[in-house]
């Protein structure tokens, strides 16, 4: 019956935002536009039974405690604006502004949220961030290459010609590892120095993914047979790559990330197991996974 009377908590038009909500006393939905039913997925019938618990995540004590009731004095006077929440029939969240009035009521008081979508505007901000910290990154990597690679030269340039000189077992055994440590760091600057640049799209090609798959499985033979071996450790690696249809990727690239993921399943494996490398294709993609029954993370490092 308000809403047939116009009640006085509809906005103008030029002031209804996104979408308007209207709810009796912090608890019933009373009335709505159908940009709100349509932007929250609701039939118009449907949204008028919802409570504010159902369209706002709010803690469980929200229901004892009026968080608002100090300024509600104020909102009968004027609007109050903040940045919150409301969840969609799905159980999404949508960030929105909202822009708060109260009206008074003889059995109680109604609140009017005017509403404006914040999605896209939070978007652009995300992206707008990690274009920042990509341009730091590869900032950085393109530094510490510049800064490490000079010293590294000279550090593995003066060892290989003093185990070019030296014959004293003794004094080898010293600096065969000390190379070696200094290589790894060179691998490593590089690696950070890759990671750091962006990803090209105009320089990917057609790839055969189950090729690649044994390739980078030939190619890491020692990391997950020889190496745990002389460690006393039995690894199999099971490669199932049937033939699939080519997709178009960067091959340097995918090379790294199998790698990687054989080299962390080697070291899910610390008594020994099993690594599987296989490829399928769906009827949209092209996949290919590694899997280990090593002893996979604790719950407290899967909860981050």
């Amino acid at each position: 019956e308000l809403a047939v009377r116009d009640p006085a908590w509809r906005p103008p038009l030029d002031q209804a935002g996104d979408f308007v909500l209207v709810v009796k006393n912090r608890r019933q939905v009373i009335d709505a536009d159908e940009a709100a039913c349509r932007i929250l997925d609701y039939p118009r019938e449907l949204l008028l039974q919802c409570t504010l618990a159902d369209l706002v995540p709010l803690p469980p004590w929200a229901d004892r405690v009026d968080n608002l009731g100090g300024i509600r004095a104020q909102m009968m006077r004027e609007s109050v604006t903040f940045d919150t929440l409301v969840r969609r029939r799905d159980g999404t969240l949508l960030p929105v502004r909202l822009e708060l009035r109260v009206f008074p009521q003889p059995d109680g008081f109604v609140s009017r949220g005017v509403v404006r979508d914040l999605s896209r505007e939070k978007r652009a901000q995300a992206q707008a961030i990690q274009s920042e910290k990509m341009r730091l990154l590869e900032e950085i990597g393109a530094g510490l290459a510049h800064e490490l690679n000079t010293p590294l030269a000279v550090v593995l340039g003066n060892l290989e010609m003093a185990l070019a000189e030296l014959a004293d077992p003794d004094l080898r055994a010293l600096l065969l590892p000390a190379r070696g440590a200094a290589e790894r760091i060179a691998t490593t600057v590089r690696q950070v120095h890759r990671f750091a640049q962006p990803i090209v799209p105009s320089a990917w090609s057609a790839l055969d993914l189950s090729r690649l798959a044994w390739e980078v499985v030939q190619e890491t033979r020692p990391l997950w047979e020889a190496a745990p071996a002389a460690e006393g450790r039995t690894i199999r690696l099971e490669l199932d790559a049937p033939p699939v249809s080519p997709i178009w990727g960067d091959a340097a690239e995918l090379r790294e990330a199998l790698r990687e993921l054989i080299a962390n399943a080697v070291q899910a494996l610390p008594h020994g197991g099993t690594i599987r490398v296989a490829t399928t294709e769906t009827a949209s993609e092209v996949q290919v996974s590694v899997s280990d029954d090593g002893v996979g993370m604790s719950a407290e490092v899967r909860q981050f």
